[in-house]
């Protein structure tokens, strides 16, 4: 199921600066040219509590779906300045 772009910005708002950023900055940067399955695995993303995001940005924490590591590393790296 396919959300409107509008509902994903407001789910990328979060209870830290640090994740909205990260969050946002991958919908606007890399979200439209990414696969049908990552586009659903950053929907599925954004239904995870704050604590559960910040644990897989910042923490040590590291998820055994490998897909889901996959993704955070995009979102990182569409997150990052561009140099």
């Amino acid at each position: 199921m396919t959300r409107p772009r509008s509902h994903l910005a407001w789910l990328c708002r979060r209870g830290t600066r640090e994740l909205d950023l990260l969050l946002r900055g991958y919908l606007d940067r890399a979200y439209d040219n990414a696969t049908r399955t990552e586009q659903e695995a950053f929907v599925s993303l954004l239904e995870k509590q704050d604590p559960e995001l910040q644990a897989l940005f910042f923490g040590s924490v590291r998820n055994a779906n490998c897909q889901l590591e996959s993704l955070v590393d995009h979102i990182v790296a569409a997150a990052a300045p561009d140099a």
